[in-house]
């Protein structure tokens, strides 16, 4: 009975010794002091468990395993769950071909490609500097250029690290100002060589796939950056980090615009990082009919019915089509539909025809305008004497008023005529008995 025991003290959590109370030795002797008791441990693990099974239940999942409630989107391109939408797809494109590929959707910009390059002049308005951009589409501008050809400013660019470029280059970038400055930088590396090439391709919004493409020429003069601190400039020259000049070309969908424009303005949303944006037909996907040129035949709207992972909501693959306006139908917008047209032109009449109606109405009152001024202020003034007439009358002849005296404020100024009882008249003669005194109304 007084052999000691072994337990766990509830206090201190480890492995003691105790001896019955009728045992000389009543205090406990700690035997393992560094030994953890088990219970504690499996019971911290267990609210661990508990925990995580609480918090995992809170989260939603789509019928592919994605968990919505934490932001991920299933990507059917890639075929598996991602935290951004923008990283689903980032498609495929080719300076080569000059072509870009995205979730079955294809876009095509060699038709864009010419011997000449692109003047674009800035219409940022500036009345001290003139801002020249000359582009190709998928290709260097040509060495004998006279913007950017042999003895131009342009045959060899420095840049802020004062680097030296001369090889060809997509796009350049021309600066004239009014007191004699001239320079001009590279906004690209070449293309004609793979290591230097650097070009980008994309949808110019995701979320409306439709809407157009950009193409990013990079690898310019380098430049510090004048704009903002988010930069975030990540090219070294010589121990020192700057910024690349380059330049963004959207393309977005228009049904018949298909050149390029003289005079656009260009942005420079960040340090030395332009963007310019034309509408034309080639930011359309090629899956939109054309017909003559047009999109659509310029009578519908090219229209993507997929989300952003390129798959729609009743999960098969999304395609890019027209939407028609009334009265034309077909793949095209080429179809006339004649019912439609029916409708719509009945519509027309009817709102044609009310129209109409208070036009006429409008040149009759115009014409007859004195006539009918004349009939209104005749029955203005024929009511308002009538109503003057009847007030200020009626209740004399029953002698209810005396001379100078009247009903409420309104005609405090108004007299009345008086009404005159012959029986208590004081006047001398009959006459003058049933005379009558008369003041002005």
């Amino acid at each position: 009975a007084n052999t000691p025991c072994a337990r766990v003290d509830p206090y201190r959590g480890r492995l003691a010794t105790y001896t019955p109370r009728n045992s000389p030795e009543s205090h406990c002797a700690t035997t393992c002091p560094t030994a953890m008791s088990a219970r504690p441990l499996l019971r911290a693990v267990w609210m661990l468990v508990l925990a995580a099974v609480a918090v995992d239940a809170s989260k939603t999942y789509d019928e592919f395993g994605c968990c919505i409630s934490c932001g991920h989107y299933w990507c059917a391109a890639k075929n598996k769950c991602v935290e951004e939408w923008n990283t689903c797809d980032d498609g495929s494109g080719s300076y080569s071909s000059c072509k870009y590929e995205w979730a079955g959707l294809s876009w095509d910009l060699s038709d864009l490609k010419k011997t000449n390059p692109y003047y674009i002049q800035d219409t940022f308005s500036n009345p001290t500097q003139n801002w020249t951009y000359v582009l190709g589409i998928c290709q260097d501008v040509p060495t004998d250029d006279e913007f950017v050809g042999v003895g131009s400013n342009c045959e060899a660019t420095e840049g802020s690290a004062y680097e030296i470029m001369t090889d060809p280059s997509p796009a350049y970038q021309l600066l004239d100002t009014t007191w004699d400055y001239h320079t001009c930088y590279r906004l690209g590396g070449s293309l004609s060589d793979s290591a230097t090439a650097s070009v980008e391709f994309g949808l110019y919004d995701p979320m409306n796939p439709a809407e157009g493409i950009y193409m990013l020429y990079k690898g310019g003069n380098a430049c510090k950056d004048t704009v903002s601190d988010k930069a975030a400039c990540t090219d070294e020259i010589d121990g020192t980090t700057y910024c690349r000049r380059s330049i963004k070309l959207n393309f977005l969908c228009n049904n018949e615009i298909s050149d390029i424009p003289l005079f656009e303005e260009v942005e420079e949303a960040r340090g030395c990082e332009y963007e310019v944006t034309f509408n034309s037909v080639y930011g359309c996907p090629t899956e939109c009919p054309r017909e003559h040129g047009l999109v659509c035949g310029a009578k519908g709207l090219c229209f993507y019915d997929g989300f952003e992972d390129g798959m729609t909501a009743d999960g098969r693959t999304g395609s890019a089509q027209c939407l028609c306006e009334e009265p034309f139908s077909g793949s095209g917008c080429s179809e006339y539909n004649t019912e439609s047209a029916a409708v719509e032109s009945s519509s027309y009449v009817f709102w044609v025809g009310l129209m109409l109606i208070f036009a006429g109405v409008g040149l009759i009152c115009g014409a007859k305008r004195d006539s009918v001024m004349a009939l209104f202020s005749g029955l203005y003034h024929m009511n308002n004497g009538y109503e003057r007439e009847r007030v200020g009358y009626s209740k004399v002849d029953q002698g209810y008023y005396h001379q100078g005296e009247t009903q409420g404020t309104p005609m405090n100024q108004t007299h009345f005529r008086e009404k005159v009882n012959p029986e208590e008249s004081n006047f001398a003669t009959a006459s003058s008995a049933t005379e009558e005194s008369t003041f002005s109304l």
